[in-house]
């Protein structure tokens, strides 16, 4: 190697070794260690944590790794010396993996970075769940799986993740919740039966026998997103017996993460604190790492699960000591003493952290806005509160146009695309009174949190109006199926959920004695989509693309956040959805003319005059 090639590359290093100093106080070492850091490949560089550990264990049992989010570097523990010492004299500098297209640089280091929340921990479990291994042999676990392909043969239900078949009572998954008045006309299967005796024998006493099933169906790389099972619906204790497959189920409360390895034949029992307040679900992803007392940390691919779930239906509302993220215990009760502050973290934190991606799903005008923007003669001057990323403008070039929005960066894309706009408040309008021909205002004032925060806006709206100028205003619409026609937010979800017949020679699950392989099934939880999302949230969370339930009117609604390179995160943004009638309601109220008012595709709209 040429001296300037070895004075470039000792630079890298020097710049390796003080990003580890700066980010871990982390000391490199001359000598061999057990510790390995991979100084130019992290999981920022678009590689899975699975391809890294599946790779590098071929050079010796991995005890641990590290892969810190936003990095390109990891860390990596073998068991002994000899193993990191082989590893870094075959790879250093080399082109060593087939997906990156880069040489790969090593450096010992004197210590393993502190884990918070270790991933690769199975040693713990969440308070109140209690696991049993073992829980069947395999010849029941062959009697079960007989039953869930039997009742696969039949009508199952799919959804996106998963293929599920109910007894008892049907899981609705439009609300996330059951009709307790409509049970199925079968109860459960008989071989259930042995599940409460067995329980017992393990010292395990079953409060109440279960009288809902749930099976599920999970393929390798479905996945179930985290939730808490709605309180409302079960009573505390859910049973979760794994077949066919291991699988990883994630548990998480506040800034807490216990992975839990299900192997099959076991049962899961969620009761109290795990039950009520830990959120339960599994990557979506076609492979696992697993630790295993041989040979360390393993990449496993999952292969083809087969959970039941069982659950006992509650009678009447939920009573727990966990109001927090209850349902019967919030319901309605968020609190109005401080709706600013809800709409500040569930409306404009979020709009201003999504703002990138939002705009890039915002541009194309619904067609009576437009027909609307584009009436206007020469001179007029329109004014849109709540404008957004600006789709509105520039459509009829005869006219006066300005916009005002609370979200920082929803102004500033607008700003870029050359148009008139400021940030503001819409309860506080920064313009003089009777001054704009037209107003519109679409899609904001249903992330108002109370009638008279809403009324303000309307009177805010009044104001700057002209004698005689327009107002054009939509809002999300309760009622997101009119004349049994479904809006396109419904439509859009149909894939989400639709029924089919499964052939029973795609799914023979039949286990044979020989089949006892450690693979890493198909993921479930307790299982359903139910109840609310992490954190002590103020009101319900609504399933996307579902109609709203009788109970549904003051909501979060969840916007999942996809970047490049980075991992999804789901926000949640507050709604009123309006019922019939209640927009015009307000109108009366502040004394606008109503000239028409209508329902277009998922919204209530009026069209107003001073």
């Amino acid at each position: 190697m040429s001296s300037v090639k070895q004075n470039k590359l000792n630079r890298k290093f020097t710049k390796y070794k003080n990003i580890l100093w700066e980010d871990h106080k982390i000391m490199t070492s001359q000598d061999p260690t057990e510790v390995l850091v991979i100084c130019n490949l992290g999981i920022n560089d678009g590689i899975s944590s699975s391809d890294i550990i599946n790779f590098f264990s071929k050079y010796g049992k991995i005890v641990s790794a590290s892969f810190v989010p936003r990095k390109s570097y990891s860390f990596i523990l073998f068991d002994d010396v000899q193993s990191s010492e082989k590893c870094y004299r075959q790879i250093n500098g080399k082109l060593a993996l087939d997906n990156v297209k880069k040489p790969l640089y090593l450096l010992f280091a004197q210590s393993f970075p502190p884990l918070d929340n270790d991933i690769f921990d199975f040693s713990q479990l969440p308070p109140g769940a209690t696991l049993f291994k073992d829980f069947l042999n395999l010849d029941e676990e062959n009697e079960f799986l007989t039953i869930a392909n039997e009742s696969f043969v039949g009508q199952s239900t799919t959804l996106k993740q998963r293929k599920v078949f109910h007894y008892g009572y049907a899981f609705l998954y439009e609300n996330n919740n059951v009709d307790k008045n409509n049970p199925l006309p079968n109860g459960l299967p008989k071989i259930c039966d042995i599940i409460r005796p067995r329980l017992n024998e393990k010292g395990y006493p079953l409060l109440n026998n279960p009288d809902q099933l749930t099976i599920n169906l999970y393929s390798p790389g479905q996945g179930l997103p985290p939730h808490i099972d709605t309180h409302s619906a079960f009573e505390d204790e859910i049973l979760i017996l794994s077949l066919g497959s291991d699988c990883i189920m994630d548990f998480r409360k506040d800034s807490k993460h216990i992975p839990v390895i299900l192997k099959r034949r076991s049962m899961l029992v969620l009761a109290g604190e795990s039950r009520y307040m830990w959120t339960h679900g599994i990557s979506a992803r076609k492979c696992d790492i697993l630790y295993d007392v041989d040979q360390g940390l393993v990449n496993k691919e999952r292969d083809t699960r087969i959970s039941f779930t069982l659950r006992k239906i509650l009678q009447g509302e939920c009573k727990c000591y966990y109001p927090s993220t209850c349902d019967s215990q919030m319901a309605n009760s968020f609190n109005n003493e401080h709706p600013s502050k809800l709409e500040q973290q569930f409306v404009h934190q979020v709009y201003d952290t999504i703002s990138d991606h939002f705009s890039q799903t915002r541009y194309k005008p619904w067609p009576k806005v437009l027909n609307f923007v584009q009436s206007f003669p020469v001179g007029s001057i329109l004014l849109d509160v709540g404008c957004g990323n600006g789709k509105y403008f520039n459509h009829n070039r005869k006219i006066f146009e300005i916009g005002c929005d609370y979200s920082h960066r929803l102004t500033t894309i607008c700003k870029e695309r050359g148009f008139e706009v400021l940030r503001s408040d819409c309860l506080y309008l920064p313009f003089k009174d009777n001054f704009f021909d037209a107003v519109i205002s679409i899609a904001v004032l249903h992330h108002l949190s109370t009638l008279e925060r809403r009324i303000q806006a309307f009177e805010e709206i009044i104001r700057v109006l002209k004698p005689g100028g327009k107002v054009l205003i939509y809002v999300w619409a309760k009622e997101q199926k009119l004349n049994n026609s479904p809006s396109n937010y419904l439509k859009s979800g149909e894939n989400h959920v639709k029924q089919s017949e499964i052939n029973s020679k795609q799914f023979n699950l039949k286990c044979s004695v020989e089949d006892t392989s450690l693979r890493t099934g198909v993921e479930e939880s307790s299982e359903q989509k139910g109840g609310r999302t992490p954190g002590n949230l103020p009101l319900p969370v609504h399933t996307n693309r579902m109609e709203f339930t009788q109970k549904e009117q003051d909501i979060l609604v969840p916007w999942k956040l996809q970047r490049k390179n980075i991992e999804t995160s789901t926000h949640l943004r507050y709604y009123h959805v309006f019922q019939k009638n209640e927009l015009e309601d307000i109108c009366f109220r502040c004394k606008f003319k109503i000239l028409d008012s209508y329902y277009d595709n998922g919204n209530w709209c009026v069209l107003l005059t001073k």
